[in-house]
């Protein structure tokens, strides 16, 4: 159905122990899936547009106790390991090499007990660990 320029919020209730599945309406082919383990307190908020040529971005407010696992369907040809230090207030921001042209931006909100792992479907080997440090 074209390209989507509103983000999809996909709002889980209470403690989820099964993954979420988001279908964005853009170029990809294959759903998108979010599955957070732990208990979210604030929605996750999911914006692909099209062929992913602007940032996708999730956004979990609160305490993640188990890995936030994000699988776009993307021709990522590089893994990318990024490990920030401490407690995240700010977005991290991942550049992918492939054939996205915007960073992948994952926003953790809170203070994350397990690394973010963020696994892309596509031609890549290896997953992308986003990997926040504990103090």
């Amino acid at each position: 159905m074209g390209k989507r320029t509103q983000p999809l919020i996909v709002a889980p209730m209470g403690k989820r122990t099964q993954p979420l599945i988001v279908a964005p309406m853009g170029k990809l082919t294959q759903p998108l899936i979010v599955a957070p383990m732990g208990k979210l307190t604030q929605p996750l908020i999911v914006a692909p547009m099209g062929k992913l040529t602007q940032p996708l971005i999730v956004a979990p407010m609160g305490k993640l106790t188990q890995p936030l696992i994000v699988a776009p369907m993307g021709k990522l040809t590089q893994p990318l390991i990024v490990a920030p230090m401490g407690k995240l207030t700010q977005p991290l921001i991942v550049a992918p090499m492939g054939k996205l042209t915007q960073p992948l931006i994952v926003a953790p909100m809170g203070k994350l007990t397990q690394p973010l792992i963020v696994a892309p479907m596509g031609k890549l080997t290896q997953q992308l660990f986003v990997a926040p440090m504990r103090n």
